[in-house]
């Protein structure tokens, strides 16, 4: 899962043939799909490099890369939440009602957190 991006922010009439050549500069691409984004109306591109070591570089390298009038925006998809344990995802509730968010995108925040950085990192957070 760490080698698949999710790039947007990209001028709305590029093509997968022009990300595909600009991805190619970092390395090769295993898998690229574009899509709309329901509620926003914007394009997205979900990209599955042929490496982890491939996709760090894509990321290193075109998040904030600009093209035509927009900005890249790239980044690692979100988690499933329903991958934490009962544990962990109380923990993240814990941290996002002590935090008074009602939110969904700091709730997804903290979620990718606890999976990165594990349950010490987040009983910390919470104490």
């Amino acid at each position: 899962m760490a080698h698949i991006l999710y790039l947007t922010n990209f001028p709305p009439d590029a093509t997968e043939e022009d990300l595909r050549a600009l991805l190619a500069e970092s390395g090769d691409t295993a898998s690229l799909q574009m899509d709309t984004e329901e509620r926003t109306g914007m394009p997205y591109a979900l990209v599955e490099m042929v490496s982890e070591k491939v996709a760090t570089k894509v990321h290193r390298s075109l998040n904030g890369y600009r093209l035509g009038d927009h900005y890249l925006a790239v980044s690692y998809p979100d988690v499933d939440p329903k991958e934490l344990t009962a544990k962990q995802r109380k923990a993240v509730e814990d941290i996002v009602a002590q935090l008074e968010e009602t939110d969904e995108v700091p709730l997804r925040q903290i979620d990718a957190m606890a999976r990165l950085c594990g349950m010490p990192f987040i009983e910390a957070l919470v104490k």
